[in-house]
């Protein structure tokens, strides 16, 4: 099995919208709550040792849990004509608008947070450093949120797609979303298909893949959404082959990017603003200033070089095979103008 990602651009109505973004608000509060119940027991833990800190995930959830029904989360009192006060709730009031999997899953990310902290203080993460969490503030992070895919009890799944109409997403408490992409890959990888059962071999009907996850998140003035889904191997004809013995490296990754294709002609080079850096570059590798000469006429343009993907293919094999590349980019060059 292999794990993908399916990305999709939601279009939500106004008032999916204003769900959206109180689940991206809960999701934010969750965590800095979480992260105030840890500061706290540490801040205690000085005076006395006996105190035990919300650490992982598990522990940080059901502390979340516990605050949100206690009278430490708020209450609710009503006053009634005669001056008699009722307390009328008690613990967060607004916790039933949200999805619960909202504040479990923000709790998860401060404990995956908190633990790698705790191997780089110790020494064990050497790769990167990574400090103490910091609360998340509104206008600073991105609005962002994420639920399980969590299966009833009669065996249907809380996140569904193409329920009713095939670009469609059905979330838990938002209920159903819009799309605008095609969702036809990935509902061909959720349809039920039959195959037989590895044990006893009998006939069964099964998805090929399965849904994990549903990220939803604010990109500028849209919400995309991020499916993670557990889906089947490649066919064996679309696998890499496997490496042979020595040689290293399994696999190295070329980004070429739009220069290995293209590059500006001098003459589009010229026309750029010169008080760019941008601009300057691109004059001075033509070989003059957009300012200071005039550009040629596109007859006497130079014909664009590019640069053989064999030379490129022969550098490769002179790299020692314990290379670590990440990018290689090369582009076009003309020949510089001469005077007339």
């Amino acid at each position: 099995m292999r794990h993908t990602t399916f990305r999709f651009t939601l279009d939500p109505t106004p008032e999916q919208v204003g769900q959206l973004t109180r689940h991206a608000g809960a999701s934010r509060f969750a965590y800095n709550q979480c992260l105030r119940f840890v500061t706290d027991a540490l801040a205690s833990r000085k005076s006395d040792p006996t105190v035990t800190v919300p650490w992982s995930s598990f522990d940080l959830i059901n502390a979340l849990n516990t605050w949100k029904r206690s009278e430490a989360a708020g209450r609710v009192f009503v006053v009634a004509q005669d001056g008699i006060v009722t307390e009328r709730a008690v613990g967060l009031i607004w916790r039933r608008e949200v999805s619960a999997q909202v504040f479990e899953e923000a709790a998860v990310d401060l404990g995956h947070a908190l633990a790698a902290y705790g191997k780089a203080s110790s020494g064990t993460l050497q790769e990167h450093r990574s400090g103490f969490p910091r609360p998340k503030r509104k206008g600073h992070c991105r609005d962002s949120f994420r639920m399980r895919n969590r299966i009833s009890r009669s065996g249907r799944c809380h996140i569904r797609i193409g329920e009713g109409h095939a670009r469609t997403i059905l979330l838990p408490t938002i209920g159903v979303v819009r799309v605008h992409d095609d969702t036809r890959r990935l509902r061909r990888l959720l349809r039920r298909v039959e195959h037989r059962r590895p044990l006893t071999g009998s006939p069964a009907l099964a998805p090929r893949a399965r849904l994990l996850f549903a990220t939803v998140a604010r990109h500028g003035n849209r919400w995309m959404i991020s499916l993670n889904v557990e889906a089947p191997d490649f066919h064996a004809e679309r696998r890499h082959h496997p490496p042979s013995v020595g040689c290293g490296k399994d696999f190295v990754g070329i980004d070429r990017g739009i220069a290995a294709f293209a590059w500006p002609p001098p003459p589009m080079a010229a026309r750029l603003p010169d008080s760019t850096p941008l601009g300057r570059s691109l004059a001075d590798s033509a070989g003059y200033n957009a300012v200071r000469k005039p550009s040629r006429a596109p007859s006497a343009v130079p014909a664009i070089a590019l640069k053989p993907l064999a030379d490129l293919y022969g550098n490769m094999r002179a790299l020692p095979t314990s290379a670590n590349i990440s990018y290689i980019g090369f582009r076009a060059s003309w020949p510089r103008p001469t005077a007339s």
